[in-house]
């Protein structure tokens, strides 16, 4: 993928050698939580932190990215097309989540209707030990949004005054 830093739209972390290995935490959310944080663009990360396996997908999601955990390892894959293929079996459908679907269709899920097979959610690290894998949100729309409420003559003044000027210009 393309990752550029949110402060530096210019600089590319990747070719300016401006990540380091040694600067970097020790712990893999934290890590993915910088990332996420820090770097806009379209990408993945693979990363080991302290044992575990580590993979942040972008806040964006532009790049797909599955797994499931077959016997004692994971696969991890962008194309789900390619699953069968690799674990030479039939994927069975998961009705739970395809009911789901049909009540809530645009609603983002971890679960892909594949029963087995997860997706990485966007702004979020999935860390991988030797139990199931741990999801951890990095990044939500929610933090950004002011935690007291608006001041309503003040919202109510900059629309007509945006709404006269777009009228008059």
């Amino acid at each position: 993928g393309r990752a550029f830093w949110r402060d530096n739209p210019m600089v590319q972390p990747y070719t300016t050698g401006a990540i380091v290995q040694e600067h970097l935490p020790a712990d893999g959310v934290q890590l993915g939580r910088i990332f996420a944080e820090s770097l806009w663009g379209d990408y993945l990360l693979f990363s080991r932190r302290a044992g575990q396996l580590c993979v942040t997908r972008d806040p964006k999601g532009a790049i797909p990215c599955f797994y499931v955990v077959w016997g004692t390892c994971t696969i991890w894959f962008s194309n789900v097309a390619d699953l069968p293929v690799a674990i030479r079996r039939q994927l069975r459908p998961d009705f739970d989540i395809i009911r789901l679907n049909f009540y809530c269709p645009k609603m983002a899920k971890r679960r892909t209707g594949l029963a087995g097979v997860d997706q990485v959610m966007a702004g979020t690290t999935v860390l991988v030990t030797d139990g199931p894998p741990i999801v951890v949100e990095n990044w939500k729309p929610e933090n950004f949004i002011p935690t007291s409420p608006p001041d309503l003559d003040a919202s109510v003044k900059n629309i007509r005054d945006s709404v006269l000027e777009v009228v008059t210009a």
